[in-house]
């Protein structure tokens, strides 16, 4: 071989080894080699010392996204925008509050379908606002005739007699400590007298008793009576709502409550009653009870046997034929409705009274 030959393949062999070795001089690391084909790298390349920031991350493998957020950048303040979410998924929580706002976050939504329940503001509610119904007046009294005046003037000379919510009443206090209840005298038109005898007796067992004197349309007006009658009416909305009110204001806490009634006031109430327009006492005293008026007594007698509260029925024996044909009926009605707590009794005098009563309520378990 020539010697000229020698040399300029000693040149191009030094010159292909001299582009194949790194510089020395060069501070950059020698590029990787060709990875196998098929194969991608997953090592990012080192930071630049030169540089404050991050390097951008590299590329995922195919088919892959990161859920990891870029890291904050040292020379910036503010919060870095978040990485975008993987497909399909919502990100639950709420974005933080900026340092420098006062300001809260607002809410996340509420789920589909929720209200709130809270008021909104200076909203108050019904019942705040709402105003209490106004107490009920008394109901209208009918008109006065010549006889019920001279009734009143008669009795409003007595000590008893007490005016109690506009109205004239005759009223005793029970005696000693025991306190039972309050007993409501119902007269017979001119029977007041005959009631307000027995009020001693009820004071000494420990009743108070209220006398509520008689109105002359009470034996006029026929409360059985089944025409349309706007002053029958009219006189029984007055009579429930007297009696009501009346007792309520006298009847103290725990104490029973009995109504004595006489004559044509015993048809009234018993009818008030039968007809839920008036609360049922605890016992209910008959006395004489009648009506000039043989229907308006059968009505009567289905009444008493259809009360809830228990009955002493008193009659006197030498009473109207009224009012014995009234108690005959009572009892055969109260014996076919099977009402055990029904005592009917006839009575010589007016002074047994105290005397039944008194065993009556010991039976009853008051005394």
């Amino acid at each position: 071989m020539p010697f000229y030959l020698f040399l300029l393949l000693t040149l191009l062999l030094n010159t292909a080894l001299a582009a194949d070795t790194p510089s020395a001089a060069s501070g950059s690391a020698p590029e990787p080699t060709n990875a196998p084909s098929g194969a991608e790298s997953t090592a990012p390349p080192a930071p630049s010392a030169a540089s404050g920031s991050e390097p951008e991350p590299t590329n995922a493998p195919s088919g892959a996204e990161s859920t990891a957020p870029a890291a904050p950048s040292a020379a910036s303040g503010s919060e870095p925008e978040p990485t975008n979410a993987p497909s399909g998924a919502e990100s639950t929580a709420p974005d933080a509050p900026s340092a420098a706002s006062n300001s809260e976050p607002a809410p996340t939504n509420a789920p589909s379908g929720a209200e709130s329940t809270a008021p909104a503001d200076g909203e108050e509610s019904d019942a705040a606002g709402g105003e209490a119904a106004p107490p009920s007046t008394p109901a209208p009294p009918p008109p006065a005739t010549p006889d019920d005046r001279m009734l009143r003037q008669d009795w409003q000379r007595t000590p008893a007699s007490k005016q109690l919510e506009q109205d004239q009443v005759l009223f005793a206090e029970h005696r000693g400590e025991h306190y039972l209840g309050l007993v409501l005298l119902l007269p017979e038109w001119q029977g007041s007298a005959t009631l307000w005898q027995l009020s001693p007796a009820l004071t000494t067992m420990g009743f108070d008793t209220l006398l509520l004197l008689p109105h002359s349309n009470q034996g006029a007006l026929n409360p059985a009576d089944e025409k349309k009658s706007k002053l029958r009416d009219d006189f029984r909305h007055y009579l429930n709502d007297r009696i009501t009110r009346l007792s309520e204001a006298k009847l103290q806490e725990g104490g029973f409550r009995l109504i004595l009634a006489q004559g044509s006031a015993a048809a009234w109430v018993s009818n008030l009653i039968a007809s839920e327009q008036l609360p049922a006492p605890d016992a209910l005293v008959l006395l004489d009870a009648a009506f000039p008026d043989s229907a308006a007594n059968l009505v009567l007698a289905r009444d008493v046997a259809r009360a809830p509260a228990p009955v002493l029925d008193l009659y006197r024996e030498e009473g109207s034929l009224w009012s014995h044909s009234a108690a005959e009926a009572r009892r055969i009605e109260s014996k076919r409705g099977s009402k055990l707590d029904y005592r009917p009794y006839a009575l010589a005098d007016t002074e047994e009274i105290p005397g039944q009563l008194q065993g009556w309520l010991h039976h009853l378990g008051w005394l």
